[in-house]
């Protein structure tokens, strides 16, 4: 827990001293990222659903939207 407060103190430090060059790359690259991993998400998915009956995906879209706090 300590390593990981302290690693936390040294991101903030590094995000305050980037340029606004440096901040919208980083940006770019962590959007790349998130938009490859929806990607990767999405074909596991589209591979998976022939599988399933209609009830499992049900229950696996519920289960997704309990986890990301649907009920909220």
């Amino acid at each position: 827990m300590e390593q990981a407060g302290i690693d936390i103190k040294n991101i903030k430090n590094r995000l305050e001293l980037m340029t606004a060059e440096e901040m919208a790359n980083t940006q770019q690259v962590a959007s790349q990222n998130a938009l490859k991993l929806f990607n990767e998400l999405l074909e596991e998915v589209r591979r998976r659903i022939p599988k399933m009956n209609d009830e499992k995906i049900v229950d696996a879209l519920l289960s997704i939207w309990d986890k990301t706090g649907g009920k909220k």
